[in-house]
This record gives C-alpha cells, structure tokens and sequence, in this order.
C-alpha cells in the first residue's frame, strides 16, 4: 500500500510553458476583440492559471476537448498572442 505523502511523488510536475503564459492570456482575454478570441484565450488562462483538464475546460467554453488541445499545442508554438483573430 502506498503511503498519502508518497503521492507526491508520482504526480507530474506542471507544465511550465503554461506558468509562463496565464497573465498574458487574462490581459489579451480582456481586450479580445470577438467572443471566439476571448474563448481561445480563456482556454490557455484556466489551463495556465487553474491548472484545468481538457474535459472541465470544455464544460466551462463549450469547445470540444479536441479543439482544445488544438489550441494549447498552436499556443505552445506560436504564443499566446498567436490566438488573437487575424
């Protein structure tokens, strides 16, 4: 049986990408200039910030899990800023 500390052992560490990017994305979600940017920013915010899953974030956005993950991987190699609308 395994020890409650030992848990922490095996849980893994966060994302630090993520850290990085939950005060950039509540400034951009304030001035988005549509409600699909706003959603696309709120997805990187409760996933930096919070520290949600892809599942509590699609019941809070109403994105499917599979456009979320799309957005954090575009997030990942263009930036938060790289969500905004063209």
């Amino acid at each position: 049986m395994i020890d409650g500390d030992a848990w922490g052992d095996f849980m893994r560490p966060r994302d630090p990408f993520l850290s990085d990017v939950a005060s950039e994305s509540c400034r951009l979600m304030k001035s988005a200039s549509s409600q699909s940017a706003f959603r696309r920013f709120q997805v990187v915010f409760l996933a930096a910030s919070e520290h949600r899953q892809d599942a509590d974030i699609a019941g809070i956005t109403g994105l499917s899990e599979r456009y979320i993950r799309s957005i954090l991987a575009r997030c990942r190699q263009g930036g938060v800023a790289s969500l905004a609308d063209k």
